[in-house]
């Protein structure tokens, strides 16, 4: 029993908590954080794009979409936070 437990231990050990999130400090960043939220953890986006797409057919003809990235250094993944407001 001991070894069926390692075994799920280490499996579970190595699947990302969420392909959605990311960590800053102690505090996770997922889907549905305000901007406001994310400035306030993870400070200011290294970079940062936007530009206006058409939205769905009900609602706002155009939608604004912005990209902010954030690279935390060589050890790490630059991760891609995408905002959409209108749709």
């Amino acid at each position: 029993m001991r070894v069926r437990e390692l075994i799920l231990a280490l499996a579970l050990s190595v699947i990302p908590a969420s392909a959605r999130a990311m960590y800053c400090g102690n505090t996770i960043i997922g889907a549905g954080d305000s901007k406001a939220t994310v400035i306030q953890h993870c400070g200011p986006p290294t970079s940062f794009d936007y530009n206006w797409r058409p939205c769905r057919r009900w609602g706002p003809p155009v939608c604004l979409i912005e990209h902010w990235l954030y690279d935390r250094g060589p050890s790490e993944f630059m991760r891609l936070l995408t905002s959409t407001m209108g749709s």
